[in-house]
């Protein structure tokens, strides 16, 4: 997993993500209810999905998104799945599930009420 450049107006980009790659955001704060979670993201190669976890790898499992791969590795889509709720300040762990030859590009997250 790589991250590419990127810049304070643009942001990065979480690219090179393979089967059993994961990213963990340490002290997430839901003070609020969340009920969607909204990510944009490319995938080259096979199908995969990205799981969504509270607190560790193989924690509380609060959402997945199926991905079919987009063609070319800059070839965007806003997915989103329902998120089982959670309280106060977690560990928020994504995890990629993926064919073999499947990579992932994660642009940005997003939770909504």
């Amino acid at each position: 997993m790589a991250i590419n450049t990127g810049s304070p107006e643009n942001g990065f980009v979480l690219s090179g993500i393979g089967d059993g790659d994961w990213v963990r955001f340490a002290h997430v704060n839901f003070s609020e209810r969340y009920r969607v979670f909204e990510a944009n993201l490319s995938l080259t190669g096979g199908a995969g999905e990205l799981e969504i976890r509270a607190d560790k790898l193989n924690g509380k499992l609060l959402g997945v998104i199926p991905i079919k791969p987009g063609g070319k590795g800059d070839v965007y889509q806003s997915l989103s799945c329902d998120l089982k709720k959670v309280k106060g300040n977690n560990d928020i762990v994504f995890s990629f599930r993926g064919d073999n030859n499947a990579e992932l590009r994660l642009d940005w997250i997003k939770f909504k009420k």
